[in-house]
């Protein structure tokens, strides 16, 4: 998600009134309350990652 961190707990809050299964946010976005939301929800939460760096940290496609 590439959304400012004042935004998330909105985000959050929709991501569990649709059923999502899981919230990616990129670095430097985090809102612990509004995660801490969606893994009572049942959500799988990632905050404050990237996707590329993930990936070469993994090895993913060497």
């Amino acid at each position: 998600m590439f959304r400012r961190s004042e935004y998330l707990g909105e985000i959050f809050s929709e991501a569990i009134a649709i059923g999502a299964k899981t919230i990616w946010t990129q670095l430097g976005i985090f809102d612990e309350f509004s995660a801490q939301k969606a893994l009572e929800a049942g959500l799988n939460v990632v905050m404050d990652a990237c996707i590329k760096v993930e990936y070469n940290r993994l090895g993913i496609g060497r």
